[in-house]
């Protein structure tokens, strides 16, 4: 019997994990195609052609942006991607951008609010499966 004053909390965890797994809609798409442009002198643009269409993603190598986020995933893609780290001027990154290798798929996460987000692109490195996963919360 719970007296006056006593309390306790109710944790319903199969609802939470419910909850989460009706959030998120994810599919993995295997990649026909890739082509890398430049743009400006720290941007890369990436098209990746699937059966479902082209999908786009933007890495900005930047050090001196606003929002510095962006630059440590595009800095961290280019060092998964290539084995290499990331030269000290962005135009260099661009330079460097026949090195990526061509995804074999990428991974789209749905979330609960409609936002579709690019959350993983593997690839073979050095005869090697590698995979770069992207957290939109990060």
């Amino acid at each position: 019997m719970i007296g006056e004053g006593d309390s306790y909390e109710i944790h319903d965890e199969d609802s939470v994990i419910l909850r989460d797994e009706a959030c998120r809609v994810t599919r993995t798409l295997p990649v026909s195609d890739q082509r890398i442009e430049p743009q400006g002198n720290s941007v890369l643009n990436f098209e990746f052609d699937t059966e479902f269409g082209p999908y786009k993603l933007r890495l900005d190598f930047d050090r001196t942006a606003e929002n510095n986020k962006f630059y440590a995933m595009s800095r961290k893609f280019f060092e998964r991607a290539t084995g290499r780290k990331v030269p000290s001027e962005a135009y260099r990154v661009l330079l460097q951008r026949e090195a990526i290798p061509k995804p074999i798929d990428i991974t789209l996460t749905k979330y609960e609010d409609g936002n579709v987000f690019l959350t993983e692109i593997r690839f073979v490195r050095d005869e090697k499966l590698e995979s770069f996963r992207y957290d939109p919360n990060y």
